[in-house]
């Protein structure tokens, strides 16, 4: 099959919908020889700055000297570029590929069960672990799809899961509380990593997670801190505090960058502490240079064009803020 097929066909498992849980994805990942348990990962979660704080951290690993995977959800063009490795996409020569090779134990899997038939998104999980393991990368920077605790991510055991700031969003997936939502995101912390999140609401929550498990905690607008000191239409410049402080540039726009650059900057120290080496310098340069379509991003000016994923009730005072602010 060609990729325009296989794309097809993959699509198609939409039908079986969103199915939270991990038994499919870990029998699915134990035919394929358990992919995921090659490379060390960073786990993010929250209701929005996700991807942003992928990015981020992505970049700053890349800077310095890793081989770094990055798996984010969903796509904004082409499916591709969901799986990406040192910031090229997969080829769709290796989509087409992977999931001819991952058919047998898909097939295996569901047993020609609809219960138990891997969802669209477990497949693609599927094939960005594999991708990355047959690439070799050494970190994989993971992006959660929905909620945590019974995503198909988290099969993963992360040097570092990162939690952003969390809202009310799939409610009646995740439930109807912001505090049932947090405790569902709080799942995706595992025995032994660090975590980073947000001085919010749920962080009592997220805490009593991490501790019950020996985990320490990192809270931006706590222990790191945050000021942006200027920004126009071509970036930001912050100064980041954390018993030092160092000064960055981001390109991404926005009022709600800077605490997500704070998220990220947090999440690389602590990857640091984990045994991954990252100097100041490559953290200054993976900042400047990281790059996250679609988010605030300036398409054309006179008159101005503005492209924003902005897609659920907590993030529009933000991106409303930040539109006054261009």
């Amino acid at each position: 099959m060609d990729y325009d097929a296989i794309l097809q066909e993959l699509y198609r498992l939409e039908r079986f919908g969103i199915k939270l849980g991990l038994d499919t994805i870990t029998e699915l990942l134990g035919y394929m020889g358990n992919p995921q348990n090659r490379f060390k990962t960073v786990h993010v979660t929250g209701t929005n700055g996700k991807g942003s704080v992928c990015a981020f951290v992505a970049s700053v690993l890349r800077k310095a000297g890793y081989r770094v995977g990055l798996y984010t959800s969903p796509h904004l063009v082409r499916f591709n570029e969901r799986i990406v490795v040192d910031g090229r996409e997969i080829p769709d020569e290796d989509v087409a590929r992977i999931y001819a090779e991952m058919k047998p134990a898909i097939e295996r899997t569901s047993g020609g069960s609809k219960v138990k038939q891997p969802t669209f998104f477990e497949v693609t999980t599927a094939m960005a672990f594999h991708y990355f393991a047959e690439r070799k990368i050494d970190v994989g920077v993971i992006e959660v799809g929905m909620g945590g605790r019974m995503d198909a991510t988290n099969v993963i055991r992360p040097l570092v899961a990162v939690l952003t700031r969390i809202g009310l969003e799939h409610t009646e997936h995740l439930g109807k509380t912001v505090d049932r939502i947090a405790r569902e995101k709080a799942g995706i912390i595992k025995p032994g990593c660090r975590v980073v999140t947000v001085d919010q609401p749920t962080l009592p929550i997220i805490e009593a997670q991490a501790h019950a498990l020996g985990c320490p905690v990192t809270v931006v607008g706590r222990d790191v801190r945050v000021e942006r000191l200027s920004f126009d239409r071509t970036g930001q410049r912050l100064r980041v505090s954390d018993g030092g402080a160092v000064e960055l540039e981001i390109p991404l726009l926005g009022s709600y960058q800077p605490e997500n650059a704070a998220i990220g900057y947090a999440a690389v120290r602590d990857a640091s502490k984990m045994g991954l080496t990252i100097s100041d310098a490559a953290i200054v340069a993976g900042f400047k240079d990281t790059v996250w379509p679609g988010r605030l991003q300036i398409v054309r000016t006179g008159p101005a064009v503005v492209v924003d994923g902005t897609h659920n009730a907590p993030g529009v005072p933000a991106l409303a803020a930040s539109l006054r602010e261009l």
